[in-house]
């Protein structure tokens, strides 16, 4: 649906009109981006110069950048402002807006067109897929998914990946199982880069059990932790066997 809702700036009814009442409007002036979030960007604009009192209403239209057809956020708007509803996040847009003459019932022309965009979407839930034992190294190796509106996941966008920022970065926790302890931060730097999708934690003790969960962040917010996950004991290697004793991670809770 293409909701919209109009701002509060004046303008219809206000400045003087033309002389003898029949010349045609010229387009509306100075269309701008006010506002913007994941779902919605409110544009306001001036009323054509000096035809503000022969405005009956105000239309604007919007498409999503790679597409060619425009489509109609409203013709009936009162006021120099709208907001559009519904859209995509991290998604460029153009807006363009016109004004109908109340004298003549023609329309003025369209303005320049506005080039914009949504924000981007706080990432969901990351998918935590494996965790490894290196017991020899005292390790273990955590490998997850990466969540959408992060740069690492899949853009929606041909050529402009708008969905992500070069700032989003994972965090990365650990548990050992059956204790009564917090989560621990992975390291002392807490974060990695969003394309990025494994980390290795360190110092861990041998024989024990861990619990790991990840989450992502972005420029708009913090994503939602993933299912924890249990990775299966870190076993020392055998006297006189070179190969590591590293049981397969038992998954998600």
């Amino acid at each position: 649906s293409s909701g919209w809702a109009g701002g509060a700036s004046s303008g219809a009814a206000s400045g003087g009109g033309w002389a003898g009442g029949a010349a045609p409007l010229q387009a509306p002036q100075g269309l701008r981006m006010v506002e913007n979030s994941s779902t919605s960007i409110t544009v306001a604009w001036e009323p054509p110069s000096g035809g503000a009192a022969c405005v009956s209403v105000y239309e604007l239209q919007f498409r999503e950048a790679d597409e060619r057809e425009w489509h109609l956020a409203s013709n009936s708007l009162t006021r120099t402002s709208c907001q559009k509803h519904n859209l995509r996040p991290g998604v460029p847009y153009r807006f363009r807006v016109r004004a109908l003459n109340a004298r003549t019932a023609e329309w003025s022309p369209f303005c320049g067109t506005l080039a914009t965009s949504t924000m981007a979407a706080v990432p969901s839930r990351p998918t935590l897929t494996r965790a490894t034992p290196k017991p020899q190294l005292h390790c273990v190796e955590v490998q997850w998914e990466s969540a959408a509106g992060s740069s690492s996941a899949p853009s929606n966008n041909n050529n402009n990946n708008t969905n992500s920022n070069a700032g989003d970065r994972y965090v990365l926790e650990w548990r050992e199982k059956g204790r009564s302890m917090g989560w621990v931060r992975a390291d002392v730097s807490n974060e990695y880069e969003a394309s990025v999708c494994s980390r290795v934690v360190r110092e861990l003790k041998t024989g024990k059990q861990y619990q790991f969960r990840v989450r992502a962040r972005n420029a708009v917010g913090v994503g939602p932790w993933s299912a924890v996950f249990d990775s299966g004991a870190a076993r020392p290697a055998s006297a006189g066997s070179s190969r590591q004793a590293a049981p397969a991670a038992s998954g998600p809770r």
